[in-house]
């Protein structure tokens, strides 16, 4: 039902070259270990060792997506794993490092089609 093929918590199976591998790969890891935080394309390039350009074109190249909807649909994902544990929107919300409640709602209800509390109903 819930959406979001794109990042399946970190776990990537794409085709790439060696080196493209590698980096996608850097990249994905590092931002499923920041889940909770707000790193900024720099950061993830910096743990890559690639520039900033170069991960945002390997992004749309091989997610079909930029590296911020990415990153935003790892979140999503979690949410929804978070909600399906019982945890209220406004803990989903704190634990995921939303800036606020009807960002984080707006975004849910954007991607998946349902709000938050009404996906937490129906888990």
């Amino acid at each position: 039902q819930l959406f979001l093929s794109l990042a399946n918590e970190g776990s990537v199976t794409y085709e790439l070259s060696t080196g493209e591998t590698n980096v996608f790969k850097t990249a994905v890891e590092y931002m499923a270990q920041y889940l909770t935080g707000r790193p900024s394309v720099p950061d993830v390039a910096k743990a890559c060792n690639v520039s900033s350009s170069t991960l945002k074109r390997l992004f749309t190249k091989y997610a079909g997506v930029s590296i911020h909807k990415y990153f935003l649909n790892m979140k999503l994902n979690k949410a929804a794993s978070l909600l399906r544990l019982g945890k209220s929107v406004t803990e989903v919300t704190e634990i995921l490092n939303f800036s606020s409640q009807s960002y984080f709602s707006v975004c849910f209800k954007r991607e998946t089609g349902v709000s938050p509390l009404s996906f937490k109903k129906g888990s």
